[in-house]
Formats: structure tokens, sequence, C-alpha cells
């Protein structure tokens, strides 16, 4: 992706990449330098301030997932204390019914088990730092 996006805005084009998260690491910056400036991922919301450097964006995507996933347990396991149950049914049922209090604030699900808030944003390299675009809901 790096060195298709570097060559199209040689040639003169102004290409708009979204890559996924898995792109966007400090190995795509440490290749491709300013050829990847102005590229986008999609970030899992939680990973980023949107001030990190490409230094310490892979420790600060681990630890993100982490903390991701222990509030994924810590609502799934306050869910099957309130439905007294292992059912996955009753369970489904126990986390759409109310909001869950997570590392990362509040989590709702819908009754088809969505998240009611954004996981993703999406951020551009900017040449010295990954920064949110102010796209999505921002907000909640």
């Amino acid at each position: 992706a790096g060195m298709l996006y570097g060559q199209l805005r040689k040639a003169g084009s102004n290409p708009a990449f979204l890559m996924s998260a898995s792109n966007g690491t400090i190995e795509l910056i440490n290749t491709f330098g300013d050829d990847v400036r102005g590229t986008f991922v999609m970030r899992p919301r939680f990973s980023l301030d949107g001030d990190d450097s490409a230094r310490d964006i892979d420790a600060r995507l681990l630890a993100a997932d982490e903390t991701q996933a222990y509030a994924a347990v810590t609502a799934f396991a306050a869910a099957a204390n309130l439905a007294d149950s292992l059912n996955p049914e009753n369970i489904a049922r126990e986390l759409a019914a109310r909001a869950y209090t997570t590392p990362h604030g509040s989590v709702h699900f819908n009754a088809t088990g969505d998240s009611e808030r954004p996981s993703f944003d999406v951020f551009m390299w900017t040449g010295v730092k990954w920064e949110r675009t102010g796209s999505g809901p921002l907000n909640h």
C-alpha cells in the first residue's frame, strides 16, 4: 500500500487510501517516510488520542487491545451475573438491556448485539503523527 500510494503521488495523482489499522504501523512510516503522508487508517477508537508519534504507536495499540479485551470480559461477566446463567441467549438479553461501565466508559448494546458507540475512527498520517480526521460521531 505504501509503495503504490507513493508511486501514484509521484505520478501526479492525489489518491485517497483508507487502510486497516494493521497497515498504520511504524514499519509503514519507516519504510516509506514522506511517501505515505496523507494516508488514512481505521484505528480502534480508544487506541489513540491523536498525538501519537510513529515511535510509540505499536505499544499503544497493544495496550489498547488489552484494555478493550478486559472491558469486553468485564461487561460479559456482569451480564452473566445479572442473568444468573452462562446461557449465551440470556447473557445477550442482559447485554442489550442496559449500559455497562468499562475502562472505556459506558457501553450499551442494541437488540442485535451491536455496540451503540463507534468502534473505529479515521486517522491520517501527517508526517509527524496520526491525527484524528474528525470523521464520525466523536462525542460518544
